[in-house]
């Protein structure tokens, strides 16, 4: 049984850019463990293939769309005054080259597959057209080799651009090829153009062989994704990160070590979302703004339907529940059994409150101003007498999403 792991970058992002903004895409391509498969140097121990992201390029790194996807050789281009930067953001709008990542990693994958390489399993991440490339790619995959690999496939914010996830059908599709489907998605963003690929959009081609989940994470389109930091960042960056090592590593991609700041455990992932609650609550998170993201955008900005319009589809309770998202609900679960029983569950009342155990008040950082106690709290589930802490009995039930629910089988953390 070998594993494949691919890499794909999101629009403007490749691996030199990703050293110095610490992109998801690129901290988990230099943490796995092998070597990739290139052109000039194809053997069949390779173990994971590396897309650079279409548009623009980033130092000396070639566009793929400047590329030869059958050799890898990269074609002379003459260099004019003013020209290179109108290229830049034609390329960055229109998704320049993210076809020839597709054809580029078919043709890689024939390559190892006649090399005797044996694959079985084919795990992909990746961010903005990234994301949308690996669903792409996929497509090619079932088309090519139909049912021949189980794929799982970890997608940030997924956005085909312009019109893309509509009109094109590759786009949307998730083929039955597809074992174990994430997506997370950005829930401050709110340019037009950068409709994701949500469940008003994605065709799932058979239910029963796809095991699937929506996560929407607070911030704009690259909150996921980057961070200025080298040991953890944002929160949802910190929790992004974490999830998709340990969803990859799940599946079979080996690691040479987790990424700095790796969320471990339950309890730390819901003192993560407390922190997004926290942010939300004082709504630090801004909207998409400014002249490049509105250039960018088409000059259009609105928030995006799925926040709008059909967050209960997504995460229990909707808008107004506690949950950032079902991941978040799961980890709580997890973490605080005895808490979520009583607040989150129906209860019979005796009397105002259920005693919480101090080992569950300890873990959710001790005392009423504890990250995940605070956010309780504000919220009238939980209260403070005679140094005990109680629960307000069912105070947080919800009617749970419908068909979004976490799969058992994926892991909470990393």
């Amino acid at each position: 049984m070998a594993v494949l792991t691919i890499f794909n970058h999101g629009t403007g992002f490749n691996r030199e850019k990703s050293e110095t903004a610490t992109e998801v895409v690129g901290k988990l391509s230099q943490l796995i463990a092998g070597t990739e498969a290139r052109h000039e140097s194809i053997n069949h121990a390779d173990t994971f293939i590396l897309n650079e992201g279409p548009g623009a390029t980033s130092g000396t790194t070639p566009m793929p769309s400047d590329v030869d996807w059958r050799t890898g050789t990269t074609k002379k281009r003459v260099k004019l005054p003013g020209f290179g930067t109108v290229r830049s953001k034609s390329a960055n709008i229109y998704g320049s080259g993210w076809g020839k990542n597709v054809k580029r990693t078919m043709f890689l994958i024939d390559q190892l597959q006649e090399q005797g390489k044996n694959i079985t399993i084919i795990n992909m991440v990746g961010w903005s057209r990234g994301a949308v490339t690996s669903i792409r790619i996929a497509n090619a995959l079932q088309k090519e080799y139909p049912d021949q690999f189980a794929v799982n496939m970890f997608a940030v914010d997924p956005v085909a651009g312009l019109q893309a996830g509509n009109s094109m059908e590759d786009t949307k599709t998730i083929p039955r090829m597809v074992k174990h489907y994430v997506a997370v998605l950005a829930m401050h963003e709110t340019r037009k153009t950068f409709k994701p690929q949500d469940m008003s959009r994605v065709i799932v081609e058979d239910r029963d062989s796809t095991e699937m989940v929506y996560l929407p994470l607070p911030g704009q389109h690259n909150a996921q994704v980057t961070t200025k930091s080298n040991v953890n960042g944002s929160p949802e960056y910190d929790i992004t990160m974490s999830l998709a090592w340990a969803f990859l590593r799940n599946f079979g991609t080996t690691f040479t070590g987790p990424p700095p700041g790796a969320i471990v455990t339950n309890a730390d992932m819901c003192k993560k979302y407390a922190m997004c609650l926290g942010a939300m609550g004082r709504r630090d998170y801004k909207t998409s703004s400014g002249l490049s993201k509105r250039v960018a955008g088409m000059g259009r900005f609105g928030q995006r339907s799925f926040v709008k319009k059909h967050l209960s589809s997504y995460v229990s309770g909707g808008a107004e529940s506690y949950w950032v998202n079902e991941h978040h609900r799961k980890c709580f679960q997890a973490a605080f059994p005895q808490t979520y029983n009583a607040v989150f569950r129906n209860q019979p009342r005796t009397g105002r409150g259920i005693a919480i155990p101090p080992n569950e008040v300890a873990a959710m950082g001790g005392g009423m101003a504890g990250l995940v106690i605070g956010t309780l709290v504000d919220r009238d589930f939980l209260f403070h007498e005679n140094r005990q802490v109680y629960a307000v009995p069912g105070a947080g039930v919800t009617v749970h999403a419908t068909g979004n629910a976490w799969p058992l089988d994926f892991p909470k953390h990393a």
